[in-house]
């Protein structure tokens, strides 16, 4: 079970809340499938590498390094959970209902680019080979700049992105995301969708989570957010 570290007087209230947040865990079908990806992203803040397991439509960890800090970023099910490892501390989050709405979408929870351009409206301007795969390059270009992903052909829809380009035009800056790796059918155990069990727990809801970013706290990095807020830009 996790450890609570409580900051308050309201303990009782923390143990309600993460027992109400799911943070046990849930059985897993048999039947889920799972996937592996490896991404290598490069943007003026330099570049990164991000490693994903998924699991089913609603689990998935993503693990990165930022300036020294190893950063995991959970979900399962209706909990988004945002770890520093390194720190050996965490939170979780009830997930929005955005977030939660997309997910019935979608197969996956990794590599939902193509996904995600498809459904705002995104066309396919070219075929190409990329690494020596058949691609659809697919664009939406809109007030916020220009979006490309090139989807791998076939797959009976699955829609794997080998690369990603965002343009910010307010920002003047472009962001590229390769897809370096992608597996499928592994065997994943559940307790990877789960923070290291000695990490103490700060434990929220989606508004009180809002609520103190807000006014200025400083929680744990959410690299992920379209994850726990959902897409905001469809919105």
């Amino acid at each position: 079970m996790i450890d609570f570290r409580m900051r308050s007087a309201g303990a009782v209230r923390w143990i309600v809340l993460g027992l109400a947040l799911g943070l046990l865990g849930r059985p897993a079908g048999a039947d889920e499938a799972t996937w592996y990806a490896e991404t290598l992203s490069s943007s003026p803040r330099g570049i990164h590498a991000t490693q994903y397991w998924a699991k089913g439509k609603d689990r998935l960890r993503a693990e990165t390094v930022i300036a020294g800090h190893r950063l995991v970023s959970i979900v399962n099910g209706d909990v988004y959970y945002a770890v520093d490892v390194t720190e050996g501390k965490a939170i979780a989050v009830k997930r929005s209902k955005w977030a939660l709405a997309e997910d019935a979408k979608r197969p996956r929870l990794v590599g939902t680019e193509g996904f995600v351009i498809r459904e705002r409206g995104g066309e396919v301007v070219k075929s190409e080979r990329l690494a020596g795969r058949p691609c659809d390059v697919w664009r939406l270009t809109d007030q916020r700049g220009r979006r490309e992903v090139w989807v791998q052909q076939g797959g009976d829809g699955e829609m794997l992105p080998l690369r990603v380009e965002v343009y910010n035009r307010q920002a003047a800056a472009e962001i590229r995301t390769d897809y370096v790796q992608w597996a499928s059918g592994l065997e994943l155990a559940d307790r990877i969708f789960l923070p290291d069990p000695r990490f103490p727990v700060d434990a929220m809801d989606y508004d009180e989570y809002v609520r103190r970013s807000t006014e200025g706290e400083l929680l744990m990095p959410v690299l992920h957010s379209n994850l726990l807020h959902g897409d905001k830009e469809a919105r």
